[in-house]
């Protein structure tokens, strides 16, 4: 039962304002959770009807304490156990000791029977307060009375210690918020102190706190009853802090006396660990090929050091280990790679204004029909594609990417052969007439390096000067070098936009789709020149541009 307005208030402040929670403030107060949250939802305080049953007798019960001022015969407070013998066997009244116990909890919160005692023979004469005495003490125990005979000790004592405990909490709580000054210390402590003791109060975490409030509190006379209950600690805890603080000072009090060892911090656990690492798991009996951790730590038991999976992570994870998924490098068998590769850069650095230097492969053959991709879905609908479909046509791209303007030349080829090269070539070269050298690079295909396309080249150099026409000079990529033919990267761009979750009725319809989006994309760049690798047009995977570290083939592969 909690029926004080002025509690309830400071209880509804202290929540609304967010200083304390809930179960801060039932733990503080002795009460129960769901009895803070009543009061929370009131607006007053807590009332409690009595059944209609019970309220003679608790009625009867609370008139007999008001007409004894809750005395007893020799002038002593009554309690709530005599009160209910004296109803039940003196005056034969059928009540309980619970209604009982209601009607005195009831008549002590309205009326302070010692107050009103004290009160009254305040204000008598000697001869008055022996009248007023015949009226409710033996006459016998007049020559003895003492004033203080009249109170209870023990509820003088635990009135008192309420209201201390009351004073240290409130004192308490204005010192965690920070509202402390040096004044209330004197000189019993160094100001230096009192803000080291401050600051780890404010900042320093729960037990630092407790620590700062323990010694503050003490050394302004609060009992250490009522700081154990507000900060919810021992009496060893509260004598330990205090007298370590007095012996060696306030340093020494936030100072932790035992560090915690760490098993993780251990130098032969960690020297057994990377043992196991260096060694195959098949050595320790086990069937596999790289470790788990808990084959680890099943190694480590049996050699004598036991660790858990969590110690042998920190271990790892500190000298930088990770699980790592080995991934498929593209490499080139080529033995000229080196050769071959320092010419095609020496061509691209040396590249004069006149000149060109195309980048050429072929994409395809793919089959017109309903594609899979990546498509912006509603919810609850999840895209699919059959995997057997009749196919609408089937075409192969072959295109050539001029890395100066990063323009793109392509037509569409019926077969890949030596022919589609020549006529490739062809292309270029009506369409560049004004350069005076074009550089034609590929792969290592066979009908790229056929001897029909160089008698082609050669026969077409030889009188190039004189019909006005562009010399042509191959510079061969490495064999098995797909990764660095540029083009690819245009090819992956193109893909990704026009062939990818597309569902072609024709092969008219993909040949118009493409030419559209190679249209779109030589526009930009002849209206925003730009060499090949600076932009990613299409949403291309990586960018056209010529490089040792760049994989313009597949970004699976690195």
């Amino acid at each position: 039962m909690f029926k004080d307005p002025k509690s309830c208030a400071e209880i509804r402040q202290t929540i609304a304002s967010g200083k304390k929670t809930i179960r801060a403030v039932a733990r503080e107060r002795g009460i129960s959770r769901n009895t803070v949250k009543k009061i929370v939802a009131s607006s007053g305080p807590r009332s409690y009807a009595m059944s209609e049953r019970l309220r003679p007798k608790y009625t009867e019960a609370l008139s007999y304490l008001q007409r004894t001022n809750g005395l007893q015969p020799d002038g002593l407070q009554a309690t709530a156990a005599q009160v209910h013998r004296f109803l039940v066997h003196e005056q034969n009244a059928e009540c309980s000791y619970a209604t009982v116990c209601r009607a005195v909890r009831t008549f002590h919160s309205h009326v302070n029977v010692w107050e009103l005692a004290l009160d009254r023979i305040a204000s008598m004469t000697r001869k008055q307060a022996a009248a007023f005495l015949r009226e409710i003490v033996d006459p016998s125990k007049l020559l003895t009375w003492k004033p203080r005979a009249f109170f209870s000790e023990g509820a003088k004592r635990d009135k008192s210690e309420r209201r201390g405990h009351r004073e240290a909490i409130e004192w308490m709580r204005r010192l965690q918020n920070g509202n402390a000054t040096y004044e209330y210390f004197g000189a019993a402590m160094e100001p230096v102190e009192f803000e080291k003791i401050l600051d780890r109060i404010r900042g320093g975490g729960r037990q630092n706190r407790n620590k700062g409030i323990s010694v503050l509190a003490k050394m302004r006379g609060f009992s250490a009853r009522a700081v154990c209950q507000y900060l919810d600690i021992s009496r060893n805890s509260f004598r330990s802090f205090t007298r370590r603080f007095e012996q060696h000072g306030a340093d020494a009090l936030f100072q932790n006396q035992r560090p915690r060892r760490r098993k993780a911090s251990d130098e032969a656990l960690k020297a057994a660990v990377f043992n196991l690492l260096h060694e195959p798991p098949s050595i320790h009996g086990f069937n596999r090929t790289t470790w788990k951790m808990d084959d680890l730590t099943s190694a480590l038991q049996k050699s004598g050091r036991s660790a858990c999976p969590a110690v042998v992570r920190e271990i790892t994870k500190a000298a930088g280990y990770r699980w790592r998924k080995a991934k498929i490098v593209l490499t080139s068998n080529d033995p000229d790679f080196s050769s071959k590769l320092a010419k095609v850069q020496d061509t691209l650095r040396n590249l004069r204004p006149d000149e060109a230097f195309f980048s050429i492969d072929e994409f395809g053959p793919f089959s017109i029909k309903s594609k899979a991709g990546r498509v912006l879905a509603p919810p609850g609908v999840s895209p699919a594609v059959d995997q057997w479909q009749k196919s609408r046509g089937c075409l192969i791209l072959t295109a050539a990417l001029e890395l100066s303007a990063n323009q793109v030349t392509h037509f569409y080829s019926a077969k890949k052969n030596t022919d589609e090269m020549v006529k490739m070539m062809r292309v270029l070269i009506e369409e560049y007439r004004c350069k005076s050298r074009i550089f034609m690079s590929w792969d290592a295909a066979s009908w790229h390096v056929s001897k029909k396309l160089t008698e082609a080249i050669n026969s077409h150099n030889r009188d190039a000067v004189l019909r006005k026409y562009p010399t042509v000079e191959l510079v061969p990529l490495p064999a098995s070098a797909q990764f660095l033919n540029v083009i690819e990267s245009v090819f992956s761009g193109m893909a990704r936009a026009i062939i990818h979750s597309s569902n072609y009725g024709s092969s008219d319809e993909a040949i118009q789709a493409i030419d559209r989006y190679f249209n779109d994309r030589n526009s930009h760049f002849r209206s925003s020149p730009k060499k090949a690798g600076r932009k990613i047009w299409g949403k291309e995977r990586v960018p056209a541009s010529f490089s040792t570290a760049n994989n313009c083939k597949d970004p699976a592969f690195r």
